[in-house]
């Protein structure tokens, strides 16, 4: 979580979003007044918090999906990796639809909406919505660029957020089934957030 008390800003970080780059970027910006709390803490660190302006990131489930495939498959935990699932195919097929509904549990494969509309429980003033592929016209639109001399850069690969070891995400989606299937677990994040339902 990333807390700034001049402006009243609270970025609450979901995971595989670009979060912990963002956040970096945050203090490099704002730097003064600014707090870096637990990484995935989206809870508020007093009574004045509650009341600041929270804002989340999300980012297109298909996307997302393949980024959270990656790090299971490619990226270490004590010397094991944290899926058996040598392919993305393999991978999707294992997932069942609604599977990722609660914000808790699996956290890192839970919907977007979810977390956020959990994690609103805690604050007095609405999540603002940003959209990572959008990020520097949602900053503008959903009225944060009011509160702050802070302007992102039209790609947001420029600060980090975006860039990628595996490539283009949508190389993966080579078979129909693939997209039915991730669209079908994370619907309420295609619904809800504008995102089309297939990889085009």
């Amino acid at each position: 979580m990333y807390i700034h008390r001049l402006h009243k800003l609270v970025f609450l970080p979901l995971p595989k979003n670009g979060s912990r780059t963002m956040s970096v970027f945050l203090v490099h910006q704002l730097g003064a007044d600014s707090e870096q709390t637990e990484h995935h803490s989206v809870m508020p660190q007093d009574d004045e918090v509650k009341h600041f302006q929270p804002f989340a990131i999300v980012r297109n489930p298909f996307s997302r999906m393949v980024s959270k495939w990656w790090e299971q498959y490619k990226k270490f935990d004590d010397g094991k990796r944290k899926t058996r699932c040598e392919t993305f195919q393999e991978y999707v097929k294992q997932l069942r639809a609604g599977e990722p509904g609660s914000p808790w549990n699996k956290f890192h494969l839970a919907t977007q909406c979810s977390v956020i509309d959990k994690t609103q429980e805690y604050y007095s003033k609405p999540i603002k919505i940003l959209r990572l592929e959008h990020l520097a016209q949602d900053w503008i639109d959903q009225g944060l660029a009011n509160r702050t001399s802070l302007k992102f850069p039209e790609r947001t690969k420029k600060f980090g957020a975006g860039s990628s070891e595996y490539g283009n995400w949508k190389k993966y989606y080579d078979k129909p089934w693939l997209m039915e299937k991730v669209a079908s677990v994370y619907y309420a994040d295609i619904d809800r957030f504008g995102y089309p339902d297939r990889v085009k």
